[in-house]
């Protein structure tokens, strides 16, 4: 749709998750997506929400590894006027702001055990329950979440509910990281370069697809903004990419 956010690929690894995703967007089914750190998982979700029925709702996201136990519930689920110390008037949750859309829980496995309890009464009831509050509110949301850590790993130790983890994960996307994804590494260097106004020399260009880059996209897109604040040139040079570490 008009105004879609893009995770631009072109690798054959990277067109099945855009096609996975889109099959996954005509459903409603919880979804998760898996993979590492700046491989554009955020992205992906809301393609979910884009591409879906629930298009013209809102799209809320919410980084659980950045909410302390304290305010974890009352960010999900809202609080009422006086429920706890601070709450000098009445907030909704990210549930409640999600409503008729999506909701983006990033990093997923970080969130307190106390709470997948409650999500996951949520996602069999779809009821909410805001902190203080002695009434339910039901909620039509599309849950998409997301995790660097592997959940099942997460579910082996102990630390993440195995029920919740089958709730959230109907339907599972794998985004492979970039390494896996020789095509992108080419695509996404010329494309990122050209929208510094820069070109890229064959050797940096070979340089940059050998690298690792552990960071995946978010590594590369950083790599050739720092090469370009540095470089007068219009043409960046292997040497411009130094501070890279040699695999």
């Amino acid at each position: 749709p008009s105004g879609s956010p893009t995770w631009l690929t072109k690798d054959p690894k990277g067109v099945a998750v855009l096609q996975t995703t889109r099959n996954a967007a005509g459903t409603l089914l919880p979804t998760y997506l898996c993979g590492e750190t700046g491989v554009g998982k955020e992205i992906l979700a809301q393609l979910v929400h884009a591409w879906s029925g629930c298009a013209q709702g809102p799209f809320v996201p919410l980084h659980c590894a950045a909410l302390p136990l304290s305010l974890a519930e009352s960010e999900l689920f809202g609080h009422v006027r006086g429920s706890f110390t601070g709450a000098t008037h009445q907030r909704p949750g990210a549930l409640l702001q999600a409503h008729n859309g999506t909701l983006f829980l990033d990093e997923i496995g970080d969130l307190p055990p106390e709470i997948q309890v409650k999500l996951l009464r949520f996602l069999e009831n779809g009821e909410i329950r805001a902190v203080g509050s002695d009434r339910t509110t039901r909620v039509n949301v599309r849950v998409v979440s997301a995790s660097h850590h592997s959940l099942k790993k997460l579910v082996e130790k102990g630390v993440f509910r195995q029920d919740l983890y089958y709730r959230i994960a109907c339907l599972t996307i794998e985004v492979p990281p970039l390494r896996e994804r020789p095509e992108d590494i080419r695509f996404l260097t010329e494309r990122f370069a050209a929208l510094l106004h820069r070109q890229i020399s064959e050797s940096a260009a070979a340089l940059l697809s050998r690298h690792s880059w552990p960071g995946n996209v978010r590594e590369l897109k950083h790599a050739l903004e720092r090469a370009a604040g540095f470089s007068p040139s219009p043409c960046l040079l292997e040497s411009d990419f130094d501070f890279l570490p040699r695999n």
